[in-house]
């Protein structure tokens, strides 16, 4: 009997062969490593027949090699069950992981010969290409994206069994996650950190979409999960980093940086990334990821992207909001004024690098020929900052989704660096932050940018996560008061798109807008 002091709980196998059970589920390991047929943990009645004499006997089964199994007898399986193989993955959990890719990002259609026009960066195709390649070799893969991938399809189809199956799925892959990290298995396996790495990253992922849709009854377009999470001010991130993402962060600095430029591993250590840095911006904490070691290594032999630039001037800006905060309210002396000088000349680097990344870098695209890349920097450099929503959307979300972030984390240095110098005057021989333009120009052009990720089924639910987060920027800049007092149209223009996004007489307005960009792979 099960949990009685004295039995084994050990699988029937085991117990037959006298074999120490490692109690692994749903088959024991010893069994899967001998190459025998585990017996499962159920403890089935036994009848004994007593004869006159007082005794009885039964007959025990011998355990059997797998490879002297013929025809075995058909039973049914749940279509998550993990036991499935590559050779026989049931229709429906391949169909799981389908409709999960749909949901988050949406098969990329090119127009023409417009080679230009990103949906999602290569490293997410890249990622997906890894899940299914790794699914059937590794149980603790296989469980996080079948736990995800059953609740949100589950949630998508109002079916509560699958939802639930879904929940139950991430219940085992914790189980299996934790005994990977005991350090015995740490120094045993070689590759368990790749495994732990995508095996996180997707009961991420599932903590965050539960978190979003906690109901199954909520079935709301991304305009109307926007209206909601804007009108609460719950478009930050914050209440989502003690999970997964923060552990799994924790766990990559114990790594070395040079190994994250493995290809496989490199796809997994972008989107992290990607992730991680405006949350560590919300909760003004420097991270190591702005080390020189961590904007290098990961990099070595390889390109970095037009996104993985932008990424590295957004890497400095927790560690200068960090020690801004201990400076603001530090006593005037010496040691404050020596770590002012410091700040000061960060923000000079930051900004000096934003001026690079807006002039140079963001054009430098593979898929860009010559001539569209000189034709863009030209309009990039004539035309109102405002006014480019619409002309870098011909280039794919992903490349609006870049210029939106690298605007917000313009909102954040120059909100920041006025203050500083009323606190700590720089001296006549030192350079400082001047910003190009307003506030709110930068406002607007965020504003004015999201309606093309608000179209259902055309984005992905990656992009629609992503697009919260410059947005978060933008609304704390228009509640901060002294900006309010600039008097500054662009605030007011901006604050009226964002707070009429998704209501009546606008959402016919953003159809037709995405709609015409959806057809034909041309903004508005």
């Amino acid at each position: 009997m099960v949990g009685v002091p004295g039995r084994s709980k050990g699988c029937h196998t085991c117990r037959r062969r006298k074999k120490k059970c490692d109690l692994q589920r749903p088959m024991c390991g010893n069994c899967t490593r001998g190459k025998f047929e585990c017996a499962g943990y159920n403890r089935d009645m036994i009848v004994v027949q007593v004869n006159q004499h007082g005794k009885g006997t039964y007959k025990q089964q011998a355990p059997k090699a797998i490879n002297q199994i013929s025809d075995p007898p058909l039973r049914h399986m749940s279509p998550t069950d993990i036991r499935h193989r590559e050779l026989n993955r049931t229709t429906f959990e391949l169909e799981c992981f389908g409709c999960l890719r749909s949901l988050l990002t949406p098969p990329t259609q090119r127009h023409g010969n417009n080679t230009s026009v990103d949906k999602i960066p290569a490293f997410v195709d890249e990622w997906w290409a890894q899940i299914y390649q790794q699914a059937s070799r590794s149980d603790m893969i296989r469980c996080s994206m079948l736990c995800v991938s059953a609740y949100q399809v589950g949630h998508t189809r109002r079916d509560p069994s699958l939802r639930n199956r879904g929940a139950e799925l991430y219940s085992e892959a914790i189980r299996v996650m934790s005994r990977a990290l005991s350090p015995k298995q740490l120094m045993k396996v070689e590759s368990v950190t790749f495994e732990l790495e995508m095996a996180a990253y997707a009961l991420a992922l599932h903590e965050y979409l539960r978190q979003d849709i906690p109901y199954i009854e909520e079935q709301k377009p991304p305009v109307a999960r926007f209206r909601k999470y804007y009108d609460r001010d719950e478009m930050r991130f914050s209440s989502r980093e003690k999970g997964h993402l923060a552990g799994i962060v924790k766990y990559m600095q114990s790594q070395d940086p040079a190994s994250y430029a493995e290809p496989a591993r490199h796809q997994i250590f972008v989107q992290l990334r990607q992730f991680w840095l405006p949350l560590c911006i919300e909760s003004r904490t420097g991270t190591y990821l702005a080390t020189e070691e961590w904007l290098t290594k990961p990099w070595q032999g390889l390109c970095k992207s037009y996104y993985d630039t932008m990424l590295d001037t957004v890497a400095r800006i927790p560690g200068m909001l960090q020690l801004w905060d201990t400076l603001k309210t530090a006593v005037r002396g010496p040691e404050a004024d020596e770590r002012a000088s410091v700040l000061r000349a960060v923000c000079f680097d930051i900004g000096s690098e934003f001026e690079k990344w807006h002039h140079d870098l963001a054009t430098a695209r593979p898929s860009f020929t010559p001539n569209e890349a000189s034709a863009l920097r030209t309009q990039i450099n004539t035309l109102a900052l405002e006014d480019l929503p619409q002309i870098l959307i011909k280039h794919g979300p992903w490349y609006l989704y870049t210029w939106m972030m690298h605007w917000a984390m313009r909102i954040v240095l120059y909100c920041t660096t006025p203050l500083m110098y009323l606190r700590f005057p720089p001296t006549r021989s030192e350079c400082i932050v001047v910003a190009p333009t307003s506030i709110g120009t930068y406002c607007l052009s965020i504003a004015r940018g999201v309606k093309y990720f608000l179209q259902p089924g055309q984005v992905g639910i990656l992009m629609e996560m992503a697009m919260r987060m410059p947005v978060s920027f933008v609304q704390k800049a228009l509640a901060d008061p002294r900006l309010k007092a600039t008097g500054d149209p662009k605030l007011d223009e901006a604050e009226m798109i964002l707070k009429t996004v998704g209501k009546v007489g606008t959402e016919l307005a953003i159809r037709e807008t995405c709609g015409q960009f959806c057809m034909t792979g041309t903004g508005s």
